[in-house]
């Protein structure tokens, strides 16, 4: 029975870092209130963990035969498991989330972008035709002041 309990205890050990990662990465009050729920669980393993822990050695061998680890604790182990499976589930879904919404931004900083390029070789195919004008007119630009041409 120590075993077990022990080993149900290294898989909350493992359980309980990636949840508080995935509260840190998705706050939302459904992240919190699924955590909240598997706390609940955990706290509910480790006082009727404790309850044993306290009974004399005769308690545990009398009730290792008569409620044996699947009877008396497996239920409490698979609720913790189940509860970090959906906790899991949820930070999935939001990470697709998270990931489309990316993705749409992404597209719109596409869609900005090729009209900012669309722009930009509409400005230059202007001042080069304006350059084309002037210097067809006789007068060559010797710089530019203030944003201003300097003929000759």
């Amino acid at each position: 029975m120590t075993k077990e309990l022990a080993k149900a205890y290294s898989m909350i050990a493992d359980i309980l870092p990636r949840t508080d990662f995935t509260l840190i990465l998705y706050p939302t009050q459904a992240m919190k209130n699924m955590i909240a729920e598997l706390y609940a669980y955990i706290m509910l393993f480790t006082t009727r963990a404790i309850c044993w822990y306290k009974r004399g050695k005769f308690a545990h061998a009398f009730g290792a035969i008569a409620r044996p680890w699947a009877l008396n604790w497996k239920d409490d182990v698979d609720g913790i498991a189940e509860q970090s499976q959906k906790v899991d589930s949820l930070a999935q879904i939001a990470a697709r989330a998270e990931l489309r919404d990316t993705r749409l931004e992404v597209k719109s900083l596409r869609s900005e972008l090729k009209d900012m390029s669309t722009m930009s070789n509409e400005a230059y195919s202007e001042m080069k035709r304006m350059l084309e004008v002037l210097s067809s007119n006789g007068e060559h630009i010797y710089g530019v002041v203030n944003g201003k041409s300097i003929y000759r």
